[in-house]
């Protein structure tokens, strides 16, 4: 984290959509293009504010086991961009996706418990050749494949 401190760090301001055409006018242009990956969430960093978009309505979870898997997702993107300045961007987005299955209960913590969303892509969809997964260097080159994002994501969570 940041060595000032706490008292420096820019803030984190969190806009939750109640829906879709809330949440839509948010979004980069590059989220917007037909045929574009839907997202429940999206971390934008800067050096003077952090913002986190979130869709009210939604879970990535069907289930709902993990209601709020979109705000552990989008906030470990916060804090890794606090506290590692390079890192590869698969990993970036498998340690979002490991701590977005956080589970908490009366008496328990439980990281890295199962994503179903995860396991089922990972059952339907041919993975990505490791030289591909790796290759990426920005979410918005996976975007504008639905396979190829959900594929990404999953194949780096596992």
């Amino acid at each position: 984290m940041n060595t000032k401190g706490a008292a420096t760090d820019p803030p984190v301001i969190i806009i939750a959509a109640k829906d879709e055409p809330t949440f839509k006018p948010l979004l980069p242009e590059a989220y917007q293009v037909k045929g574009a990956t839907q997202v429940a969430g999206l971390y934008v960093g800067g050096p003077e504010k952090n913002y986190v978009a979130l869709r009210l309505d939604v879970s990535l979870d069907q289930d709902a086991s993990a209601p709020f898997e979109t705000v552990y997702h989008e906030y470990v993107h916060y804090v890794m961009r606090r506290s590692i300045s390079v890192i590869p961007l698969w990993l970036t987005e498998g340690l979002a996706e490991f701590y977005a299955n956080l589970r908490l209960d009366s008496k328990y913590v439980l990281l890295g418990t199962p994503s179903d969303s995860n396991l089922r892509v990972l059952r339907q969809t041919p993975m990505l050749p490791l030289s591909t997964l790796f290759a990426v260097k920005r979410i918005f080159a996976v975007l504008h494949e639905n396979d190829k994002a959900s594929i990404f994501y999953a194949e780096s969570w596992c």
